[in-house]
């Protein structure tokens, strides 16, 4: 899981403005990083943090499934989708 650690920061490195809130990417989770990602960054990104299948799997689970999510329901189901088609 600390590989996936670090493919999350490096793409959240890779956009700053997203985490433009954040004094330390480090600091958050990687349920955090990967929500954010998810919500507002861009296809490549998605690619690139969902190419290790079983922890991004993981993580979008538990993120679909909290109570309060950033992810709208057309964001959820095209990633449901991108998995589908994907996997």
């Amino acid at each position: 899981m600390e590989k996936y650690s670090q493919i999350l920061r490096q793409q959240a490195l890779l956009s700053p403005s997203i985490f433009w809130d954040v004094k330390n990417i480090e600091t958050l989770s990687d349920t955090a990083i990967a929500e954010r990602l998810l919500s507002h960054g861009n296809m490549e990104q998605l690619r690139n943090i969902s190419k290790e299948k079983i922890p991004f799997s993981n993580i979008f689970e538990e993120i679909k499934t909290k109570k309060r999510r950033n992810l709208s329901k057309k964001t959820i189901n095209f990633i449901n989708l991108y998995l589908q088609n994907n996997a």
